[in-house]
């Protein structure tokens, strides 16, 4: 036997072109989610912010082989919520009943009442 010295075949196709498979990366972000909570003791209308959103990521490695795409890996980062407390405490300062006073009644006096007349022309 004669050992082979060439590194392109001698029948068949000549010039064979390996095709490696690629890997490509997909980056997805993730929106964070705002919630709101009630918080007692917190003064109503007030907001306070207890932590600052962050938007989380996919990460998909695809080995793509030809026409195949395959997913070999993926890695995600959770989004962190944006998390906002509402106050729903009455506050004790201002927002008591406050003392109704009555004030004299004091009528307008009234103009006279002038009689309509029409000043058509007849």
């Amino acid at each position: 036997e004669k050992p082979i010295t060439s590194s392109s075949p001698e029948e068949g196709v000549k010039e064979l072109v390996f095709q490696l498979p690629s890997l490509e990366i997909v980056k997805k972000a993730v929106p964070f989610k705002t919630i709101r909570r009630e918080n007692p003791q917190l003064d109503k209308g007030k907001e306070q912010v207890l932590s600052e959103g962050k938007d989380g990521a996919i990460i998909e490695y695809i080995e793509v082989d030809g026409s195949n795409r395959k997913v070999v890996q993926t890695e995600s980062t959770p989004a962190l919520d944006r998390v906002i407390e509402v106050g729903t405490k009455q506050s004790s300062v201002g927002t008591d009943t406050p003392p109704v006073v009555t004030l004299p009644k004091y009528l307008l006096p009234k103009e006279p009442e002038k009689p309509i007349t029409s000043s058509s022309p007849e």
